[in-house]
């Protein structure tokens, strides 16, 4: 399995994405590679981007030849999940919250948490 990029939903409008099933994986890499739909957008491992829809009889095909390429699956967190974790993090190491800005508290979730 090629390596996974996680994104703070907040920002996926940044991305540009296009209307998607909920279930499609979304790709982003250096190079074009194949999905059910592809376009270019904002540079994050690449502009190159593409949507695998699970039910396509191309899909597992898909899947191989983007990891082949260098793509890297896009995973979306949700901020309540960045800023709950930001708060135990913080209570277990015996730090303020709000002396980090969300942003730092998302380099440390995305440096530290699985």
């Amino acid at each position: 399995m090629g390596k996974d990029i996680r994104i703070i939903e907040d920002w996926t409008r940044d991305l540009e994405l296009p209307e998607l099933p909920g279930d499609a994986e979304i790709y982003n890499a250096p190079r074009p590679f194949p999905a059910t739909t592809t376009w270019t957008g904002p540079f994050v491992h690449g502009v190159f981007y593409g949507a695998i829809f699970p039910a396509d009889e191309f899909a597992d095909s898909n899947r191989e030849r983007a990891i082949s390429l260098d793509a890297s699956r896009l995973v979306f967190i949700a901020r309540a999940t960045v800023e709950k974790w930001g708060h135990a993090y913080c209570e277990k190491y015996n730090v303020e919250y709000s002396d980090f800005t969300f942003d730092d508290i998302v380099r440390a979730y995305l440096n530290h948490s699985e």
